[in-house]
């Protein structure tokens, strides 16, 4: 990418790469600064950096950065990306005026039918007109929902965004959009122009207005376009794929993409080939966005002019993995799509049109016949049956880009060819492009193009099916699978010897957003309802059996005696293996689930959160069984502080649970797989017991480290409650932590509180560096 150049009060300054440069108000003036202001941080507007080789500008003060002014406009997003070609013109507000900044659209690259977008038109500093007054508003909203310019995109609110076009055929669009590959929330746009409403792009012009609205482009308004320059449609579904001579290294300096040059139509169906391990995966999960190229670049849509930002491309791209372990089994085929519809579809979409798209996706797929079919658990229908599900759960988003890896593995023969032309139908009916990877070569007859990758991730050959066989010189697909697999698996390798791990676009900060979150709360609900009669048995019986145990350990209940730290030590164990056992297997088990909902734009946090609150509603009745069972058969200490005797016991018990809770679920986050989350979860068992405080003294510093066990804190809570040191025999050793008083029992209940929300935290942030790593 190299510097970017910004002009600063009529004089450029170059900014170099690597570096962070800060921008700072001194005296009314703006100056790049090598450090930040820490000496008054209003000053500091934000910062310049490149990521992935591009530049932006990062707001650190909104408030002060409200008076900054790019190119003439206001900062209008926290991250704004800049355009390294020209110069950045930088101002205050009080030098030029505030107005909406037309968003920058990069050049035009030639490509083989001609240039790929509009040409840029450069920015003219000064004053920037505002939209015109009295112009009637259009409405650019969901179809189905009486908007204006109607979009037939699940992800499109009813009103997701407004049009004012000026004298000049210039559109003011305010609402969420994107420009570039970059977020935008405004721009002013020129005929010909590409942006991106939800997941669709579309191209300014007057076939987008209602017939009775067209006015004719005043001379100005239009773009020039020059001989041989392909006139686009105003909407595009399906994107296009321009892949211009990626390379990508292995972390052992292996190239596992070898300068790979590929353009692709929208609409078409495309099969990539090629033996294990040549790079097919690795193709896949460069489209996705979960694989940064080292070399080349990689275009989606007809907005050619740069690289496709991966938030974008995380509306856009879908992808169905290999096999079914994707799907929730418990689940009927219908709630599987219409869970995932939920979570593919605007905030303001109706329970109606989800069900509508549902049954189109399931009649289509052929999971409608016979009737009861789509009410069928998933687990119950046969192989073929659910990986038609697997495909529709990703059709009722309507994607304008279907990755699939394997669709075909391990079906016969005649389901296999099923699945195939099914696919051909996909991208006929729904109108996106499908890029299947594939080892079925037998119905390539049912693909546009066939791309033929060698090891080294070398593109051998890509075009129709027939042409490529005749290039290659073989007369059948195993014939050149054989030759193929065959081929030498060294390659060249990165100068300069291997590299640390591998980049990826994904890699960013966890974001604290709850987009999703009564879907997914709905869905764990039923499935955790769902969980079958003996195993809910078995969830309620293990308590109570080890409550009874504690009835007959004890003579006197809860009230103070010399007997009363073993019985503790039982009932708070009871508390935290419980909690600890509801969640430790949950999140590793349903990791591919998961994910495939991240990969949609769902953040960890709705998914974290959507657990732990039914998991919470889970404890809160365990804990009442635990709490009236004990209760029925012993008495509980007199009151204090307070607080019923009664309420403290079964508070406390309730507390300890969630904090093993959160323990687990976090446990369950980190774990690579569920052997390592049984190996973890039973040492923070063996901890929980052997560190509760009751069977040897915990002193210094390693008492204060088992404050964060759950079952050290609880018990303590109960033994501050009934001033336990008082009535230990003299021979028995005493706690700091047991010691009787308001002060010391609350401060106990605040940090069982402060470990399950710090739990929570982690899990959120375990589980989204697992999927951006």
């Amino acid at each position: 990418m190299g510097s970017l150049i910004v002009t600063l009060d009529g004089r450029d300054v170059e900014l170099f790469e690597d570096q962070v440069h800060y921008l700072v108000r001194d005296q009314g003036r703006l100056k790049i600064s090598p450090t930040p202001a820490d000496d008054e941080p209003t000053r500091q507007l934000g910062y310049f950096v490149t990521i992935l080789g591009r530049w932006f500008f990062h707001a650190d003060n909104v408030p002060a950065a409200r008076v900054l002014r790019i190119d003439g406009g206001p900062v209008t997003n926290v991250r704004q990306e800049l355009h390294a070609g020209r110069p950045t013109m930088l101002g205050l507000a009080s030098d030029v005026p505030a107005g909406p900044v037309r968003p920058r659209v990069p050049a035009a690259r030639p490509g083989p039918s001609g240039p790929a977008g509009p040409a840029a038109r450069p920015q003219r500093p000064g004053r920037q007109e505002s939209p015109p007054r009295g112009a009637r508003r259009y409405v650019i909203g969901r179809a189905g929902t009486g908007a204006d310019i109607p979009v037939d995109d699940p992800l499109v609110r009813a009103r997701h965004a407004t049009v004012r076009i000026d004298g000049r055929g210039r559109w003011w669009i305010s609402g969420e959009l994107s420009v570039g590959g970059v977020r935008q929330l405004s721009a002013t746009l020129f005929e010909g122009d590409v942006f991106v409403i939800g997941q669709t792009v579309m191209t300014v012009s007057r076939d987008l207005l209602p017939d009775a609205a067209r006015v004719p482009t005043p001379p100005g308004g239009v773009r020039p376009t020059g001989a041989g320059t392909r006139q686009r449609p105003t909407t595009e579904t399906g994107l296009a794929i321009r892949l211009d001579r990626v390379t990508v290294y292995g972390d052992k300096g292996r190239k596992r993409l070898d300068d790979v040059t590929l353009d692709i139509a929208p609409g078409q169906v495309v099969a990539v080939v090629g033996p294990s391990g040549a790079g097919k995966s690795s193709l896949i999960k460069v489209l996705m966005g979960e694989l940064a190229e080292d070399e080349g670049t990689v275009r989606l849509g007809p907005d050619g002019g740069g690289r496709t930002h991966p938030e974008l491309r995380r509306r856009q791209v879908r992808y169905v993995p290999q096999g079914d372990e994707d799907l929730f089994v418990a689940l009927t085929a219908r709630e599987t799509l219409t869970y995932a519809a939920r979570l593919r579809s605007a905030p303001d979409t109706s329970a109606r049109e989800v069900a509508d798209r549902v049954g189109d996706v399931l009649g289509r797929l052929g999971l409608d016949q016979p009737a009861a079919l789509a009410d069928l658990p998933v687990g119950k229908l046969s192989g073929g049956q659910r990986r038609r599900v697997s495909i529709g759960l990703e059709l009722v988003g309507r994607p304008q880009l279907l990755l699939l890896d394997e669709p075909t593995s391990g079906l016969d023969p005649g389901k296999d060819r099923a699945i195939m032309a099914d696919l051909r139908a996909v991208a006929t009916t729904y109108h996106c492009t499908v890029v299947i990877v594939t080892h079925a070569t037998e119905h390539l007859n049912h693909v546009d193009r066939v791309v033929v990758i060698a090891r080294g991730g070398r593109v051998r050959d890509a075009g129709p099916p027939d042409r490529v066989l005749a290039t290659l010189g073989h007369a059948s697909w195993a014939d050149l699978m054989v030759e193929l697999d065959h081929e030498p698996p060294a390659g060249p390798r990165r100068p300069g010897g291997p590299a640390g791990p591998r980049p990826t676009r994904t890699g960013s900060s966890a974001r604290w957003r709850v987009a999703g979150l009564p879907t997914l709360l709905h869905r764990q609900f039923t499935l955790t309802r769902r969980r079958g009669r003996g195993s809910q048995a078995v969830l309620v019986a293990v308590p109570v059996l080890c409550t009874l145990l504690a009835v007959a350990a004890s003579g006197n209940g809860l009230r103070p005696g010399t007997e009363l730290g073993p019985v503790l030590a039982i009932l708070v164990t009871v508390a935290a293996l419980t909690g600890a056992s509801l969640t430790y297997p949950d999140i590793v088990a349903d990791s591919e689930k998961l994910r495939r909902d991240w990969r949609v734009g769902v953040e960890a946090l709705p998914i974290v959160l959507s657990k732990a609150i039914v998991h919470s509603a889970v404890c809160a009745v365990l804990a009442a069984v635990v709490s009236v069972v004990f209760a029925a058969f012993r008495e509980l200490p007199p009151g204090g502080y307070g607080i019923p005797p009664f309420a403290m016991f079964y508070g406390i018990v309730l507390l300890t649970m969630l904090a093993s809770m959160g323990l687990g679920m976090f446990i369950s986050a980190c774990s690579p797989t569920l052997e390592r989350a049984v190996t973890w979860s039973t040492l923070l068992a063996v901890f929980q017991v052997a560190l509760n405080g009751t069977l040897f003294q915990l002193k210094g510093i390693f008492g204060l480290a088992t404050g964060v066990l759950p079952a050290r804190l609880g018990l303590a809570a109960v033994a501050s409650y009934v001033d336990l040191n008082r009535y230990r025999r003299p021979a028995l050793f005493t706690d700091p932590l047991w010691a009787a008083g308001a002060g010391r029992f609350w401060l106990l209940i605040t940090a069982i509180a402060v470990v399950l929300v710090i739990a929570v935290v982690g899990s959120v942030r375990a589980l989204h560096r697992r999927w951006t790593r």
